[in-house]
């Protein structure tokens, strides 16, 4: 599968989610969902982060705009993985992620 990096981010709002429940299951390179959330009451633009069904949080408000835009528009080609995941750091720093574009073709 071609890929090529895209961005990478801390995961918004960990604390206010399911991303404790879920904290000890996450390790480098676990592959993480990523869905817009036009609705939500905070930022119009939000796209939440899920491990499994759970939430663990969000992308960052001041790089979720061409996220949000295509995954609106139902384009996914994005790969999205653990980075870093580090049990010392504040719940702002805890999870790291690394975001690939990917060939959609490939994806199918």
């Amino acid at each position: 599968m071609k890929r090529e990096y895209f961005d990478h981010f801390y995961v918004a709002g960990f604390t206010y989610n399911e991303g404790t429940i879920v904290f000890n299951e996450l390790e480098i390179g676990t592959p993480l969902k990523i869905e817009a959330e036009p609705v939500n009451p905070h930022d119009s633009g939000a796209v939440a982060i899920y491990y499994n069904e759970h939430k663990i949080g969000y992308i960052p408000s001041d790089n979720n705009y061409s996220f949000s835009k295509l995954l609106k528009c139902g384009q996914n080609p994005f790969d999205v993985r653990v980075m870093s995941v580090d049990k010392k750091a504040t719940a702002s720093e805890a999870i790291g992620v690394v975001v690939y574009v990917v060939d959609v073709t490939d994806k199918q």
